[in-house]
């Protein structure tokens, strides 16, 4: 481009290790060593320190042509350079979500274990318990891990259940589900209600 043209022409007449950055120019040092060792070298990353102080990154070999010349030939890889940095930034970005995620769900678990009421996750196709805080396995008279695996149909009567299950269509088929009083099975009259949220392992009700 315009900036590059312009920078090149200031190139004539000076020694190439003074047209690179600091750290480059041991490359350009070992890469004429090896050209005139053994008239050609192998390919380097070299950085040209640019007028507005951005390097531009070339990848140089070089080649003997007669007693006293060497020619440099490159490759801009500036462009290259350009997807890698976008590709960082965004590895940057998704680490900094997974981490944001990650103490979100932290605190979720938090809520979910100290919360006084009683707390069901149920897999929205089978009505299966997939999670229980301590207040439903105190509440259902069980551990919260031995209610994983039920259905959620067990813990109450018929009555109950058959009203319940008709919520479950509703709340599945338009998202709305009315609080309802129930009997559980083990006796002793509760509140239900539940809501349906997804993610990316399928549909879930918390009860």
């Amino acid at each position: 481009d315009g900036t590059k043209s312009a920078l090149s022409q200031h190139w004539p007449g000076r020694k190439w290790v003074d047209t690179v950055t600091v750290e480059s120019r041991g490359k350009v040092e070992e890469l004429l060593r090896e050209v005139r060792e053994n008239g050609s070298a192998k390919f380097r990353e070299i950085n040209h320190r640019m007028s507005d102080g951005t390097d531009l990154p070339i990848r140089y070999s070089g080649v003997q042509i007669g007693n006293d010349r060497i020619v440099a030939i490159g490759r801009d890889l500036s462009l290259i350079s350009s997807i890698q940095q976008r590709l960082v930034e965004a590895q940057r970005n998704a680490e900094q979500e997974f981490l944001r995620l990650r103490s979100a769900e932290t605190r979720y678990r938090i809520l979910f274990q100290m919360a006084e009421e009683a707390i069901l996750g149920l897999d929205a196709n089978t009505l299966k318990t997939i999670d229980a805080n301590p207040s439903a396995a105190a509440l259902l008279e069980a551990t919260p891990g031995k209610l994983v695996g039920h259905a959620f149909g067990e813990f109450f009567d018929a009555d109950s259940w058959r009203e319940l299950s008709r919520q479950f269509e509703g709340l599945r088929a338009v998202g709305r589900f009315e609080a309802q009083r129930a009997t559980l099975a083990a006796a002793g009259a509760c509140w239900v209600s539940a809501s349906l949220f997804r993610q990316d392992v399928g549909a879930q009700i918390l009860v």
